[in-house]
């Protein structure tokens, strides 16, 4: 990046931002897998391995919903496959009546 007629790393300029690995491509772009979200990828949790809902290219994985990455913090992923709780109702004390979606 170009900053007062001077070159400047990517991440010398913003915390979180590399050079593109691709020379065709101007400007920086944001690293994956440093845990930190700059909202240019959809989310970073802070490595780069498949599987843990975060992918290794910095994508929400199928089965997963990931949220909470800022400038100070990573990307928090959680499963979401189903049976999901729809409801939980207590009847009394220490029963409860909980419904599934399957």
């Amino acid at each position: 990046i170009k900053q007062k007629n001077s070159c400047v790393k990517c991440s010398e300029y913003q915390p979180g931002m590399e050079a593109p690995s691709d020379s065709s491509v101007l400007g920086c772009q944001e690293t994956c897998g440093d845990g930190i979200n700059l909202g240019m990828v959809e989310c970073d949790d802070g490595n780069n391995l498949n599987g843990d809902g975060c992918s290794s290219e910095c994508t929400v994985e199928e089965n997963f919903v990931c949220s909470g990455g800022d400038s100070k913090n990573p990307d928090f992923c959680i499963e979401t496959i189903p049976p999901y709780i729809l409801s939980l109702t207590t009847i009394e004390t220490h029963t409860y009546r909980v419904r599934f979606s399957e």
